[in-house]
């Protein structure tokens, strides 16, 4: 009787495996201190140079320990994992990654300035380019559905009371609406306002808050957009199976 160990993974895949640890800690730090100057910069001045903005950014790198700078290392870490994991082309799942890192920096900023920087939504748009081939393969009808009904739905709410959203609210959501297409990006709104709402009932409850106080939005609707990037398929499904099965 032979009796032997046999490794789960290969070498090559162990390798692989650390390389991507590797390049998913310094993103997330990256995200960090990129968002971090970016904050700082705000607080100083409404207008940033590049100049300033890139020796702002040299001086704040440096190894420190804060719960965000640990939060995004975490979150880099179980995206690079996530991605790895449902798309097998290494473009595919790098272009996913940096979507959702450039989301998680725009999170960031907006629940430090209640403001989203117009550089970030281009970076958003330029990022998401290879979404027009895979690994969400729409029609351009079906894209502009997205856009229109996401988009849409914020604006008629604004009608209804006004402000409810910003302007950098309703361009991410068309933006991301073009990208993933109408079924996805109704999930990430319906993931959106569920989360924000329990949130800000969470707040006032808490009386931290008045009614008509106003919450940074964007990260629950990040959150809504990355969730409809790797559950939608199956929260479709659930929901159909929920009430037509």
């Amino acid at each position: 009787m032979e009796i032997g160990f046999h490794a789960k993974y290969s070498k090559e895949e162990f390798e692989l495996f650390i390389l991507r640890f590797f390049i998913s800690v310094l993103s997330g730090y990256l995200i960090y201190f990129l968002s971090h100057t970016w904050i700082e910069c705000l607080k100083e001045t409404h207008k940033i140079t590049m100049t300033s903005f890139i020796k702002r950014f040299y001086e704040s790198i440096e190894l420190k320990l804060s719960f965000a700078s640990v939060t995004m290392v975490i979150l880099s870490i179980y995206l690079a994992w996530k991605c790895a994991q449902s798309y097998s082309v290494l473009w595919q799942a790098f272009a996913v990654f940096s979507f959702c890192m450039c989301l998680i920096m725009m999170a960031y900023i907006d629940m430090k300035t209640m403001l989203i920087p117009t550089a970030c939504l281009y970076a958003l748009i330029l990022i998401g380019l290879p979404f027009l081939f895979q690994p969400f393969d729409h029609s351009l009808l079906q894209r502009l559905s997205g856009s229109a009904m996401a988009a849409g739905l914020m604006q008629g709410v604004n009608m209804v009371k006004r402000e409810s959203f910003g302007l950098g609210d309703i361009k991410l959501m068309l933006i991301s609406g073009f990208y993933l297409g109408y079924d996805r990006i109704m999930i990430a709104m319906f993931s959106a306002i569920l989360s924000g709402g329990m949130s800000a009932v969470y707040v006032i409850l808490r009386k931290k808050a008045a009614s008509h106080s106003h919450i940074a939005f964007v990260p629950f609707l990040c959150f809504g957009i990355i969730t409809a990037i790797f559950f939608g398929d199956e929260l479709t499904l659930a929901y159909f199976n929920l009430f037509y099965s």
